[in-house]
């Protein structure tokens, strides 16, 4: 809503929408010339989040550059949520829901012999599994991936016959996370875990332009993982926890861990209220 004259306050729908009035006003301060190009603007909010989130979709699609100085929640990065995706594998038992969103999980990659796994076979694999009524334990998916590779290929029930590749990623993937469902230190817990990322994290494009970024998060991840199997070494050594205390403890360490998105030098300037009037 556009206020009177004598008004101080524009009010947006939300904070998307205030964003996009930004870039519109200075925009068009800039072709009426009263804003050049190597002027100082600040745009400034009372709470760094969720402007920096958007500000990279609004004033990115916009074409005006940026600068801020806040970091942002490590947990709230995709890849953070990867991490919840194989505990939550576990802790479920393998079910199939869990393994049908590991399988489907933009961040890992899967391999049919060295082809990567086709999309139909992970649908082929959700109603197998649900036909065989699989409720769980990977030795019950290894079971079965035996089962469906002992059988001619004439006797193979259709579904079957199209998710058994996806089967047999699903049950190599399941069983170098299987020691997670046995308690022991946080040290193999983390240990056990870096193996499977080193094994199936999917490579990172060059030509991707979130290369620098996923990069980094990947890295900081890992070594938020690292630093914690380090501390409770230090302390608790010995100790043999389960799974779904180590799970809530790497939730809580990512969670108080910050991560810095390159935001390129130059441009608007992103800051609070208590940094705006410094400069």
């Amino acid at each position: 809503l556009v206020p009177d004259a004598d008004a101080w306050i524009f009010t947006s729908r939300d904070r998307e929408e205030e964003l996009a009035a930004f870039a519109r006003r200075l925009k068009a301060e800039r072709r009426a010339g009263r804003l050049t190009a190597d002027q100082r603007v600040a745009l400034v909010v009372r709470r760094p989040l969720p402007y920096l989130y958007l500000a990279r979709d609004v004033l990115g699609r916009a074409g005006i550059p940026y600068e801020t100085r806040d970091t942002l929640p490590l947990a709230a990065e995709p890849f953070a949520a990867a991490i919840d995706v194989l505990f939550e594998w576990v802790t479920s038992g393998f079910t199939r829901a869990a393994t049908l969103a590991v399988l489907r999980s933009p961040h890992f990659r899967f391999l049919d012999g060295e082809a990567p796994l086709d999309g139909r076979a992970v649908v082929a694999l959700d109603r197998a599994l649900a036909e065989a009524r699989y409720l769980g334990d990977p030795d019950r998916l290894a079971a079965l991936v035996e089962t469906w590779s002992a059988l001619p290929e004439r006797r193979r029930h259709e579904h079957a016959r199209l998710a058994l590749p996806a089967a047999r990623a699903a049950a190599a993937a399941a069983a170098c996370l299987k020691p997670l469902a046995t308690p022991r230190s946080v040290g193999d817990h983390v240990a056990t875990l870096m193996a499977f990322l080193e094994h199936y994290l999917r490579p990172l494009a060059d030509d991707d332009p979130l290369h620098s970024r996923e990069a980094r998060v990947r890295s900081a991840v890992v070594g938020a993982c690292q630093s914690l199997a380090a501390a409770y070494a230090a302390f608790d050594a010995e100790e043999a926890l389960d799974v779904t205390v180590v799970a809530a403890a790497v939730r809580r360490w990512l969670g108080a861990q910050t991560f810095a998105p390159p935001t390129g030098q130059g441009g608007v300037q992103i800051v609070d209220p208590a940094t705006a009037p410094y400069g």
